[in-house]
């Protein structure tokens, strides 16, 4: 006949050999058992081949166990158990974490902190806010960094950027303004490009002045000479004025015109040198044109005003010099035209002022050269 398994064993087939014992969390108090009973949640027994679950022992707090538990588990970090004999553990609140095993009190659950945050519950570590964010309280998140602000990483609070620099909302550092702008005030979300006029270097606090003979557009970073025909008379100027007609400007960078010289012209605007008049004209200082000398006038080379030709002399329109008037003419100062020795007279020679009588017993026609 076949033989009944006793108390602390089991047979789980038929045409078994041989009984087997209960393993660790199970046990049976009765003979002919086909299965043990497993130790109820909450507890555990490490008896192998048990009679009685009195052998099961209640899983202290800090630890759980699910049903036939050899062992009691301990919480993982991040959770604690108040109660013996639990199935399960609880998880610490966001905000909070513990870092140990078998935490048996809620008290184990530290609040994260400042610089750190937890957004989840069960943590087992807080994380650190990164650079452009901070925590200054229990924090379940992170905040961010306004604009003008900025953090380091594990920061308690935004610091503010400097005057000279800027920062858009969520940064880890301030960036310098940018050449040809600018920020006077501390805690600056944005620089202010400079005016038309002016210039910086980078990180400027303000913006410079271009000094007289330059300019600048907006937002420079450097100031422009004026260029040859151009100036600029005062400091800050956007743009250069072109020298008028009648002046010039020779050279770069400069604050005025010059006047052209007496002899000397410039047509046009922005000139950068004058030219000389050509000889039967004159300008005086800072002319826009030369005048042609009239007739009976002359002039030389480089000259303001036109000479009367002398007697016995004439011109025309434009003279760089007069003519002696012919044998048999003659004219008076600032003539055109020499006239005409009348009957009765003569002119013997050329560049003579006037004629002389025909002496008595002689005679001569007009235009004569002699009697």
């Amino acid at each position: 006949p076949c033989s009944s398994c006793g108390p602390g064993t089991f047979a789980d087939a038929s045409g078994a050999s041989s009984c087997t014992s209960c393993p660790a969390g199970t046990y049976t108090a009765s003979s002919g058992s086909s299965s043990c009973s497993g130790c109820p949640v909450g507890k555990a027994s490490s008896s192998i081949g048990a009679v009685s679950s009195a052998t099961c022992s209640t899983c202290p707090s800090g630890t759980y166990s699910l049903k036939a538990a050899s062992v009691c588990t301990p919480c993982s970090p991040g959770y604690y158990n108040l109660n013996d004999g639990s199935s399960s553990c609880t998880s610490c609140p966001v905000g909070t974490y513990d870092p140990y095993y078998s935490s048996a009190s809620m008290s184990s659950c530290l609040p994260c902190p400042p610089g750190y945050a937890s957004s989840v519950t069960g943590a087992s570590e807080c994380t650190i806010c990164s650079g452009g964010k901070y925590s200054n309280v229990q924090g379940t998140t992170c905040l961010t960094c306004t604009t003008g602000t900025y953090s380091n990483a594990g920061a308690i609070a935004c610091s503010d950027c400097a005057a000279g620099s800027y920062s858009v909302s969520g940064s880890s550092s301030c960036s310098s303004c940018p050449a040809g702008t600018y920020s006077s005030d501390v805690r600056s979300g944005f620089c202010t490009k400079c005016v038309a006029g002016k210039y910086s270097s980078a990180g400027s606090l303000s913006c410079s002045s271009c000094p007289a003979g330059s300019y600048s557009s907006e937002g420079s970073s450097s100031c422009s000479l004026c260029v040859a025909g151009t100036y600029a008379s005062s400091e800050g100027s956007a743009s250069c004025t072109k020298c008028s007609a009648g002046s010039y400007a020779g050279s770069f960078g400069l604050t005025s015109c010059q006047l052209c010289a007496v002899g000397y012209y410039a047509g046009a605007v922005a000139a950068v040198s004058c030219v000389v008049c050509p000889a039967g004209s004159v300008a005086v200082e800072g002319s826009s044109a030369c005048s042609v000398c009239s007739g009976g006038t002359y002039a030389m080379s480089i000259s303001s005003s036109c000479i009367s030709c002398a007697a016995g002399t004439y011109s025309v329109s434009g003279a760089s010099s007069c003519l002696a008037c012919g044998a048999g003419s003659f004219s008076l100062s600032g003539s055109t035209t020499c006239r005409v020795c009348s009957a009765g007279t003569f002119a013997g020679s050329t560049g003579l002022s006037s004629c002389q009588v025909c002496s008595a017993g002689s005679y001569s026609s007009g235009g004569a050269s002699s009697c």
